[in-house]
């Protein structure tokens, strides 16, 4: 019998680093992020090099809402070093159900929930937003774990 917190258990984590990664600031290091409900990656790449100096996948034993993995996120922020870095540029993915591809001639902002709707279970509290994407002229209109974000 397991009692505690189980969805702050870690079932699996995989980490490489560079040793010699010390800095407070990395000026020339980018630092990006992908989460999902059952997980957390992250890579350091030196922009000027293109070399990877740290990745990390972090996969939760059970996060099944967004408050839960603010929850996991916000432990492993405490615990790892490299995310306790300042870095020139962070971008953050999201990976949810939460989305849909819509072609960029057939896209209006004024209608973002309805794009969704039709997919996903979408709530009138939901912060819908969007970004281009340039490879296949289309929009990717999707919700945000916002709570993270913030």
């Amino acid at each position: 019998m397991v009692t505690g917190l189980h969805f702050m258990m870690v079932t699996k984590k995989i980490q490489k680093t560079k040793k010699h990664i010390e800095h407070s600031y990395h000026n020339d290091s980018h630092l990006s992020i992908q989460l999902s409900l059952d997980g957390f990656s992250f890579c350091v790449i030196n922009q000027n090099t293109n070399e990877v100096s740290g990745i990390n996948h972090t996969t939760f034993a059970s996060s099944s809402s967004p408050q839960k993995l603010l929850e996991n996120v916000m432990q492993l922020f405490q615990s790892e070093k490299q995310l306790q870095k300042r870095y020139n540029s962070v971008n953050i993915t999201h990976v949810n159900d939460l989305s849909t591809l819509v072609p960029k001639p057939l896209f209006n902002k004024e209608h973002l929930a309805d794009y969704l709707k039709f997919n996903s279970k979408i709530l009138k509290t939901d912060y819908i937003t969007y970004d281009t994407v340039l490879a296949n002229d289309s929009i990717n209109v999707y919700v945000p774990y916002v709570n993270i974000n913030n």
